[in-house]
């Protein structure tokens, strides 16, 4: 019975893992199957580029009478309750690159989304995820673009599932040992915290609340590895635009909520070139691209000189290729209008190696940037302007 059940997981799982070994047990109370060894499938995210991986072990378990209790109660057309799942996963390896593999070893994202029917199973997918547990050990993501390698590390991450009240679930992340490298050199390293996860009904929306302070520290050099990921994500974002499969594609309103401080240190030979951190950050993005960023309590420092100070600071954008607008109060120059970082930028801009990234550095730095002051009504405006944005 338990080799049947393991064949039947494994079907399942087909399009998205191959290869290595598995088995599968039923007993009384508990049903377990585990799989070592697995490769995960080639996935085509956008144009240029795809999604791979490895996992070493995951097993996933269940209890077998609850699901025995559920599957009677849905045939008599009673209402029922999807057993809790424990998922456990070690040694996961995920590597996003525009190393596209060749054609018939990949699969397609339009593909994957057109094999099952989302309308129908939407329902029973909330009962089984709102109540599903991920214990995760030996984690490590790595992004390969435009010459350069970003690497996430993580000992242990930990869903567990929480009350979810009106929301389709709800999860307490815990996680340990979070490490972020460029090119072989520490870029972040996230403390050791507890955030929480929740997804709205009929996965309308995400919302991540995060309560690990984050410090970036990172040289002009780490900078403008950075900016050439940066541009050749907004080239593959407008290669999906221009496509009538992206034009077509829905995606999930998500916020991101930085409880804790979050600073940035930017240093130019082992010397500060920029210093800034807010006490509060809130991030929201919608399907049409449209995105924007509210720091709290900002504080900017260029060059180790006296900080400049704005209660918040809002960047919005109506598209991932479109104008950047920036609401704040920071006042310098003897006028309202100025940027604390001009001064750190126009450093880069003498620097020839940011030539390909002038015309970023220079709209970053000058009146390129739509400026508000933030007037009484142009808080008034803004602020109503997020709420109509986070009821979507």
């Amino acid at each position: 019975m338990g080799g049947a059940m393991s064949s039947k997981v494994d079907a399942l799982l087909k399009d998205f893992l191959e290869g290595g070994e598995s088995t599968g047990s039923i007993n009384f109370s508990k049903s377990t199957y585990e799989a070592r060894g697995k490769s995960i499938r080639p996935i085509h995210l956008a144009e240029g580029l795809s999604l791979a991986g490895k996992i070493d072990v995951i097993s996933v378990s269940s209890n077998t009478i609850a699901a025995g209790f559920g599957a009677v109660s849905k045939l008599l057309g009673a209402q029922t309750e999807a057993p809790p799942i424990h998922v456990k996963v070690c040694g996961l390896r995920v590597c996003i690159s525009n190393d596209v593999p060749s054609r018939g070893h990949g699969v397609a994202r339009q593909q994957q989304a057109a094999q099952t029917d989302l309308h129908e199973i939407l329902a029973d997918v909330e009962q089984h995820i709102a109540k599903l547990t991920v214990d995760v050990q030996d984690a490590v993501l790595e992004f390969k673009l435009a010459g350069h390698t970003f690497l996430a590390r993580i000992s242990h991450l930990k869903g567990t599932p929480l009350p979810r009240g009106r929301n389709a679930c709800k999860w307490k992340i815990e996680h340990r040992g979070l490490r972020v490298e460029l090119d072989g050199c520490p870029l972040l390293k996230v403390p050791d915290a507890t955030e929480e996860v929740q997804l709205a009904e009929a996965f309308r929306r995400m919302d991540i609340e995060l309560h690990a302070r984050i410090p970036v520290k990172l040289s002009v050099d780490q900078l403008l590895a950075i900016l050439d990921v940066a541009a050749a994500g907004v080239a593959i974002a407008a290669a999906e635009q221009a496509s009538a499969s992206a034009a077509s594609s829905t995606g999930m309103p998500l916020g991101i909520l930085l409880q804790q401080e979050t600073s940035l240190d930017l240093n130019i030979f082992d010397s500060p070139l920029l210093e800034a951190k807010c006490a509060k950050t809130n991030i929201s993005i919608l399907p049409s691209s449209t995105a924007e960023v509210c720091l709290e309590s900002v504080e900017v420092r260029c060059g180790g000189g006296v900080p400049t100070a704005s209660q918040q600071v809002r960047f919005c954008s109506d598209s991932c290729l479109g104008p950047l607008k920036i609401l704040h109060s920071f006042t310098s120059r003897g006028h309202s209008k100025a940027l604390p970082w001009a001064d750190a930028v126009q450093i880069l801009l003498d620097d020839p190696r940011f030539a390909q990234h002038r015309a970023w550095l220079e709209h970053a730095k000058d009146d390129g940037i739509d400026l508000v002051a933030p007037t009484k009504r142009g808080r008034e405006e803004a602020e109503t302007e997020t709420q109509k944005r986070s009821r979507l």
